[in-house]
């Protein structure tokens, strides 16, 4: 027997590669037709449980098939008697008596026993295998749930059990109520809720009954936190399974998340712009130890109709503005400590005049006010990992030199100096900052 006349040759039927259809639960399916008997060729391109004409199971006659018969009803059929066994092989003028079969009828048995096993063993293995596809759903998506569709028999069931699994954190058992679970559920994860369920719990759950079965509505009560919410659901029915039609809400973040700044809600930072969030609180943070999203960015998302967006404005703690004016007053400070004209990477910098002369070492920088009592500090727009403030300080230069050959002393403000400017980076714990003449 050739590899390609073997049962366990032909095309293995696989499980579903989809989320199974509540209207028609998958159960085990046909592993395709019988076998060939031994000599006869298989299917070529035939789908199963398609019959072609010009041979009993979907393949071409066979010579050594009677036409008409199916194959292995033994001796005695109609068309004449056929050799021993379910496929025993007929061909016109063959010997059939003892002398002729010999030994042959002695293994024949022993080779049909064997054969029997082979096929019941494929055709075990191939239906494990499709009961296994119904038993481990494929997932819906990267990051998506991979949960059955739940059971619920009745509109209020679906809605009842929705919510009671978002009570108890359980994101994959409330997306196995969605008639179509999100793609991504990294915000529906035991965490994020656990921090929903610490901020605002969940509580009060009253679902009313609902058997209609032309139901499309359920309405419901509960508490999320100190709010009373009245939410309606929406509901369809597949195949005796009723499921809600909406029940996580999507949020593009796109306009609002920045690059340079990280953005995390409950904790997980965010990878992708869009988001799929069920009924919760979710607080949007950053990872930054200066920066936060402002006083409005947790959001409370009380249901499936509730189209509250978060309000996301990068904003400077006090934290980072008392450290940011701190490291720019001590920046100052070194610049104002320089004996030089014109110290590098400082605005404290003078330029002579023709037949003016100074010694610097004599040279001494101070300020007659504070340039950040009220210092004006705020986010750079393009880029919020940027910090910067403007600041107006009046100095005061004090150096002995000659003007035209004729000794002199200079003490006073100095003209042109006015304001300068600060930028801070906010990309690590301790900030930098550089000082611009401005």
């Amino acid at each position: 027997m050739s590899d390609a006349e073997r049962p366990d040759a032909q095309p293995e039927p696989r499980g579903p590669q989809f989320q199974p259809d509540p209207a028609s639960p998958n159960g085990p399916q046909q592993a395709g037709p019988p076998p060939n008997p031994p000599g006869q060729p298989g299917p070529q391109g035939q789908p199963y449980g398609g019959l072609d004409p010009a041979g009993p199971y979907g393949g071409p006659a066979s010579d050594n098939a009677i036409p008409g018969q199916p194959y292995g009803p033994g001796p005695g059929g109609p068309g004449g008697p056929r050799g021993p066994g379910p496929y025993g092989p007929y061909r016109a003028g063959a010997a059939t008596g003892p002398a002729a079969n010999g030994a042959r009828k002695s293994r024949l048995p022993l080779i049909l026993v064997a054969a029997g096993v082979a096929f019941l063993l494929v055709v075990g293995i191939t239906i494990a295998a499709l009961r296994g596809g119904d038993d481990e759903p494929v997932a819906t998506g990267s990051g998506g749930s991979s949960s059955e569709p739940a059971e619920a028999a009745k509109p209020s069931d679906a809605v009842r059990g929705f919510l009671e699994a978002v009570a108890a954190s359980d994101g994959e058992k409330a997306a196995s109520f969605l008639k179509t679970p999100p793609a991504d559920t990294t915000f529906m994860t035991r965490p994020v809720l656990e921090a929903s369920a610490k901020a605002a719990p969940l509580t009060g759950i009253d679902v009313p009954e609902v058997t209609d079965e032309y139901a499309s509505r359920v309405t419901t009560r509960y508490n999320l936190g100190e709010r009373a919410v009245v939410e309606e659901f929406s509901v369809s029915e597949t195949g005796g399974l009723w499921q809600i039609t909406r029940g996580a809400s999507e949020f593009d973040l796109s306009y609002q998340r920045d690059e340079t700044l990280p953005l995390l809600i409950n904790g997980v930072e965010l990878e992708q712009d869009v988001v799929s969030l069920l009924p919760g609180t979710y607080a949007f943070t950053t990872s930054s130890t200066w920066v936060s999203y402002g006083d409005k960015a947790t959001l409370t998302l009380t249901g499936p109709s509730d189209y509250t967006s978060p309000r996301l404005t990068p904003t400077l703690t006090k934290d980072a503005k008392a450290a940011f004016v701190k490291t720019t007053k001590a920046a100052l400070d070194k610049c104002l400590d320089q004996h030089e004209l014109a110290p590098s990477g400082c605005p404290n910098r003078l330029q002579l005049r023709d037949g003016q002369k100074v010694d610097e070492k004599t040279v001494r920088w101070s300020l007659t006010n504070d340039p950040f009592k009220n210092a004006r500090v705020t986010l750079d727009h393009q880029d919020p990992s940027v910090v910067e403030g403007t600041f107006y300080p009046r100095y005061n230069f004090k150096a002995e030199g000659s003007v035209d050959g004729r000794r002199a002393t200079f003490d006073g403000p100095p003209i042109g100096l006015y304001s300068f400017t600060s930028s801070g980076d906010l990309s690590t714990d301790t900030i930098k900052v550089e000082l611009a003449l401005r």
